[in-house]
């Protein structure tokens, strides 16, 4: 360890002192940790030493002028590169055709690039403001982006466009809190066929409008969540041929989003969760549910203009789960909506103020599971012995009202 020289502004061959007559210095050396030298701005390699062959670990911490470390200095048996507190140092790292994890965080930025130990990259990029230069620092590194298997990116305020195609074997892509993004493709055309691809989130990114034209072309994805994309006005487009494997798609507070793409949802979908969609949900006539055989779960939420649900012949009747929450304006539950429902298992309600009542004419008789929380309403009608409504639920084995399960007698 080498820690302390508050004096030390460049570290050059002297560092080397009596090792800079062999070819290799510091030959058996695996772990070099530097830290704490404040003036600290430049770490010179000797191009014709082949210094630290057997490196395995290097650390720099609380070097805060520091810019170049060892540019283009390679450093064949390095795996775990960590760099903390050094705000200046953006380019010029080491060689490191072996590595396995980088670390790079001074309160400015925060990287972080590992193997993981099913043999994939994942990449985590939080609080980067200069974004552009990531490919090329890996590059020169050594990190080929084509390993990169999972990337995580958030609070990078300056990317304005993730490019999918540098990243043929990506598997799984989360992006959140990029106020600036737009687009997830740099060039206008279709993507080209994204078939690693098997989970994408993007959440609170304010900016993005659209996906790439034609869609994305991503058959094995089977997640897809969107939380929190103000302009976000559609979803991708030819979900149903493009995306056959998709089981999972999750839309939270998209106000500009209309409608489903032409052609609808893919049929494989399992679940579906709409919330905070006001647009969507008034449209909810078009969804086209009915033609998805596999959907069984679907969460419906957080809107104010909704007094009836579901309507008749809205939801599939292979749903085994349904769950309604925080439809503020909702009356009623639509019997002959439910009806149908023929496989339905478990049935949630929560943050419904004001729902008055069960339907009239009773509940599925596939139910086994009832949820009740924070409807004042209904819980007066659902009271044990003595509810309007206690009859037509009495017989459901698995009862919760607000939080507590009502045993029957």
């Amino acid at each position: 360890m080498v820690r302390g020289f508050e004096g030390l502004a460049v570290v050059g061959r002297e560092f080397y002192g009596s090792c800079t007559s062999v070819r290799k210095p510091f030959a058996s050396l695996e772990s070099l940790t530097l830290s704490m030298m404040p003036e600290w701005r430049e770490w010179i390699s000797d191009q014709g030493m082949q210094a630290f062959p057997c490196l395995q670990k290097l650390c720099i911490s609380g070097c805060p002028y520091l810019r170049k470390v060892l540019s283009n200095h390679r450093l064949p048996s390095l795996t775990t590169l960590e760099i903390e507190g050094c705000r200046q140092l953006v380019t010029s790292f080491p060689r490191c055709p072996i590595i396995d994890e980088i670390k790079l965080d001074d309160g400015f930025r925060h990287l972080l690039l590992r193997r993981l130990p099913s043999g994939m990259h994942s990449l985590e990029v939080d609080r980067c403001y200069s974004t552009d230069s990531i490919p090329k620092e890996m590059e020169q590194i050594g990190c080929f982006l084509t390993t990169l298997e999972e990337i995580e990116m958030e609070n990078c305020d300056s990317l304005k466009c993730f490019e999918m195609e540098l990243f043929p074997r990506l598997k799984i892509l989360r992006i959140s809190k990029c106020s600036n993004l737009e687009f997830i493709c740099e060039h206008e055309g279709p993507l080209e066929d994204l078939t690693s691809l098997h989970s994408l989130k993007i959440w609170e990114c304010p900016k993005l409008e659209f996906f790439p034209k034609g869609g994305l072309p991503a058959s094995c994805l089977t997640e897809l969540q969107l939380f929190d994309c103000a302009d976000l006005k559609s979803l991708p487009e030819h979900m149903n041929s493009l995306l056959p494997s998709l089981e999972d798609l999750r839309l939270f507070l998209l106000p500009k989003l209309e409608v489903f793409p032409e052609g609808g949802l893919p049929s494989k979908l399992k679940s579906l969760y709409i919330e905070d969609c006001s647009k969507l949900i008034a449209a909810r006539m078009q969804w086209s549910l009915q033609s998805l055989p596999s959907l069984s779960k679907f969460n419906v939420g957080v809107d104010e203009n909704v007094e009836s649900f579901p309507e008749e012949m809205l939801l599939p009747s292979t749903l085994a789960s349904l769950e309604i929450w925080s439809l503020k304006t909702l009356k009623s539950l639509n019997y002959s909506g439910l009806q149908h429902l023929t496989s339905l298992e478990q049935l949630t309600i929560t943050d419904c103020p004001n729902l008055q009542s069960m339907p009239g004419e009773g509940l599925p008789s596939s139910l086994s599971s009832i949820e009740i929380g924070r409807c004042p309403l209904l819980d007066q009608r659902c009271q044990q012995g003595r509810g309007e409504d206690w009859l037509k639920i009495t017989r459901i084995p698995n009862l919760h009202i607000n939080g507590y399960k009502i045993h029957q007698p």
